[in-house]
């Protein structure tokens, strides 16, 4: 399977055969299990241009799973995770994280041009706060 940039959907649970336990429980490459219905991000590596990072979309790329967009990877049981990779539709939020480079400048923009308000952003990190207790 070519991994093209996007976002996708592990089709069915994927035990990680060796998991990083060095790495932070944050990091992709720790996890025991890669979870069924789990929406993950392909992204071009910014340090190896024929590279991929696989990662959660709330996650940052540099804890992802590394490897060639072929579908080759370094690690066992990456072939496994990508097999199970079907793509989905991007949410508007997962669009933002991957297409909108310098996102607090274009915030800024939106607030100059008064598209958005204080208030708007106030309230959104109310939500965000709140969510997250």
């Amino acid at each position: 399977m070519k991994l093209e940039e996007g976002i996708y959907e592990i089709s069915g649970d994927v035990a990680n055969p060796k998991p990083d336990r060095r790495k932070a429980k944050r990091d992709f490459a720790a996890w025991e299990v890669w979870p069924k219905g789990m929406r993950v991000m392909v992204t071009p590596d910014l340090d190896v241009p024929d590279l991929v990072t696989v990662h959660p979309p709330n996650g940052y790329p540099h804890l992802g799973v590394k490897g060639r967009p072929g579908g080759k990877f370094n690690h066992p049981g990456w072939e496994a995770l990508v097999a199970s990779l079907k793509p989905v539709e991007m949410t508007s939020l997962e669009w933002v994280k991957a297409k909108v480079p310098m996102r607090d400048h274009v915030l800024a923009q939106l607030l100059m041009n008064g598209k958005l308000s204080r208030g708007d952003i106030e309230e959104a990190v109310r939500e965000v706060q709140a969510r997250e207790e």
